[in-house]
């Protein structure tokens, strides 16, 4: 994602609104970037986002 250029990334959603099918539609991937895990979650009652390299 970014600069990073993410090769393939899972969205995951946690007690948000959040489609995460076309969050994931949105993503500029490139092949052979990679792993990745983008987490929306409600943390001390606000919304972020957490980005994780799968491993």
């Amino acid at each position: 994602m970014g600069e990073a250029g993410a090769g393939d990334v899972e969205v995951k959603c946690r007690h948000l609104p959040i489609d995460a099918a076309a969050v994931r539609r949105k993503l500029p991937l490139s092949p052979g970037g990679p792993r990745l895990t983008l987490i929306f979650a409600k943390l001390e009652g606000k919304a972020a986002a957490i980005v994780c390299e799968r491993l």
